[in-house]
């Protein structure tokens, strides 16, 4: 009786650690389309400690909405919350990224692009270290609305640390690597389409009389006025144009600016641009 005892013993014991040490059940799901999107944004809504976002490009919709738009939405407002966020983006997408990526970056949230050496395509998410999104969808209406994409929607704490921990090895640039946008100068369509006027410069090679044309263009409407006193200086240092050490025939620097912008000024009178 004691023996049998002991046996059962042994026998609930082995149970016991059987179930505490083998891992625990993981739960799967295949996301398509929409369904990928609303699982999504359900759990990025409901994140209480962190969401760590690894993806190839991430689309805005320029009104402002949009089914990337209100996920994008969804990491502003975790961050709000006191949620942990970050988010690596490839950088060869800067055209792709850069409305996403400057929209993360104005309101806190931290948002890194990759280094040049590698192409970062992982298309991932993990919602406070359990709940993985993984699979083909970039962040685009075409992904979710268009594309053929498949995503693993992955409930294991187990896969959520591999995955992060990946996510964190990715090394990543440290300064914001856009230029700032600089305003331009409104031309007329009908200037560059006419045969007379834009083609007419390019077709014939005119590069700098029609680089010197918009930079006065620019200048005419900054100062509001139809007519204005040629700076020949000011102008060729802001085409490019920088002075030899050896001026050979000319004077003096003033002399080589005056040559460089009084060359293309005569081309351009030529054309009928200016008077």
């Amino acid at each position: 009786m004691k023996f049998k005892r002991i046996k059962n013993a042994i026998q609930s014991f082995f149970i016991c650690f059987v179930f505490l040490f083998l891992p625990l059940r993981v739960f799967a799901d295949v996301l398509t389309g929409k369904a990928y999107q609303e699982t999504l944004h359900k759990h990025l809504t409901q994140a209480e400690k962190s969401i760590t976002v690894a993806m190839y490009f991430i689309i805005l919709e320029p009104e402002g909405e949009g089914p990337i738009n209100e996920l994008v939405d969804d990491l502003i407002d975790a961050k709000k919350r006191g949620v942990e966020i970050k988010v690596i983006l490839e950088d060869s997408k800067l055209k792709e990224n850069r409305f996403a990526y400057e929209k993360l970056r104005d309101s806190g949230v931290r948002v890194y692009f990759d280094t040049p050496e590698y192409l970062l395509h992982v298309k991932g998410v993990v919602v406070d270290d359990r709940y993985v999104f993984l699979g083909s969808a970039n962040w685009s209406r075409a992904a979710i609305e268009k594309n053929y994409e498949a995503t693993n929607f992955i409930d294991s704490a187990q896969d959520a640390l591999a995955f992060k921990q990946y996510v964190d090895s990715i090394p990543t640039q440290d300064k914001d690597i856009f230029l700032p946008i600089t305003e331009g100068v409104s031309i007329f369509q009908n200037f560059l389409l006419s045969p007379k006027s834009g083609r007419r410069l390019l077709k014939s090679q005119a590069t700098k009389q029609f680089d010197l044309y918009l930079l006065l263009c620019k200048i005419v409407q900054e100062k509001e006025t139809n007519s204005l006193t040629i700076d020949y200086d000011s102008l060729a240092k802001e085409m490019g144009y920088t002075a030899p050490e050896n001026l050979g025939k000319y004077r003096n620097a003033h002399h080589y600016f005056y040559e460089r912008i009084h060359r293309s000024l005569k081309r351009l009178r030529g054309y009928g641009f200016i008077v």
